[in-house]
């Protein structure tokens, strides 16, 4: 699993299937800066408001491509991923 964003060790991080979100945060050092929310699954995933990360079991298909992203605003975290989509 990957984790990036706004924790402490950003990083490659294996994990068994199931693990609450906010134990891989614990497993990556932590929270670096305040933050809202998670984008779970990287692009093509959803986004999980910070205080329901302990409810979140990290398996599929949530897992998408194995990536969580924290975001300290999440409306910043979506105007980032409007710019990575292609426009139509």
């Amino acid at each position: 699993m990957t984790i990036g964003g706004a924790v402490e060790r950003p990083g490659i991080y294996e994990i068994e299937v199931g693990l609450p979100l906010d134990e891989l945060v614990r497993m990556a050092g932590g929270e670096s800066k305040p933050l809202s929310a998670f984008l779970v699954g990287g692009y093509f995933g959803g986004w999980v408001f910070a205080d329901d990360a302990r409810a979140v079991a990290l398996a599929p298909p949530e897992l998408g491509a194995g990536v969580v992203a924290r975001a300290r605003d999440v409306r910043r975290g979506s105007q980032r991923a409007r710019r990575t989509l292609p426009r139509r």
